[in-house]
């Protein structure tokens, strides 16, 4: 089945364990958390363009948070109940 969500090329993907759902990463600064079965977006995790584009993503064992890494070097850890961030870090460089 085709996602339809992101405005840019999907870069990052990373299962839940139980395999219901998938976080995915793009080239237009956002991830997005999709259910498996039918496919439908259930959240939206937009940084912006100051955080860059989504390079890496992944989902914690029990789904609850979900983690990116941007090309700017920044790493978000997101609760995905409510699609707020938790914690941020950015590459001092």
């Amino acid at each position: 089945k085709r996602l339809r969500g992101h405005d840019g090329w999907v870069v990052a993907a990373s299962f839940a364990a139980d395999g219901a759902a998938l976080l995915t990463g793009s080239y237009d600064d956002s991830a997005r958390l999709w259910a498996t079965s039918g496919g439908r977006r259930v959240l939206d995790l937009d940084g912006g363009a100051e955080l860059g584009d989504v390079l890496a993503v992944a989902l914690s064992t029990d789904g609850a948070l979900a983690m990116t890494g941007t090309r700017l070097g920044v790493v978000t850890v997101w609760d995905t109940a409510s699609g707020e961030p938790l914690r941020r870090w950015r590459d001092p460089a």
